[in-house]
């Protein structure tokens, strides 16, 4: 995601409303660059490549406006690319908790924001120690956030409350 001229990555577990807070950026404003992976190069620099934003049911219902494709049992909405971006600035790691009422943020420290990255990312079969040291830079230079939300509203101001503080 692009916020406010900031490349703001989005790890986190399947299910864990990653792609709906997407697309809930990106009505608010913000820059699509990829959804459930990107490539990150040297220098913490990312490799977008804008795909349809895959949604269940339920989190297409929020965004009964978007152009949208079926596949596989999922609907799949289609999302303008950011058309600038620099190197990842911040990190937020989203999970969406029904019910609750007030949003949770908190600073991860190295150590955790590695585990969560090692979690979430790919196999590191091409990359080897590369794609390691890239992750690991990543942790000693960008900021790492979890939020817990209950609504989208809320996630969504998190994630840009947090990118306007940089």
């Amino acid at each position: 995601m692009v916020l406010g001229g900031r490349t703001v990555l989005l790890p986190a577990a399947s299910g864990s409303g990653k792609s709906t807070l997407a697309c809930g950026l990106v009505r608010r404003g913000a820059g699509y660059l990829r959804d459930e992976m990107i490539g990150v190069a040297a220098e913490s620099r990312v490799m977008p490549y804008p795909k349809a934003i895959a949604l269940d049911a339920a989190a297409a219902a929020l965004f009964p406006d978007l152009a949208t494709i079926a596949a596989a049992g999922e609907l799949h909405a289609l999302m303008p690319a950011a058309s600038q971006f620099g190197p990842v600035e911040l990190i937020v790691s989203p999970c969406y908790e029904p019910g609750r009422a007030e949003p949770v943020v908190r600073q991860v420290d190295e150590r955790a924001a590695l585990r969560l990255l090692l979690e979430n990312s790919m196999d590191f079969t091409g990359t080897g120690g590369a794609g390691f040291e890239i992750i690991g830079n990543l942790c000693k230079t960008v900021a790492v956030w979890q939020i817990v939300y209950g609504s989208l509203d809320d996630g969504c101001a998190a994630v840009e409350g947090l990118a306007r503080s940089l």
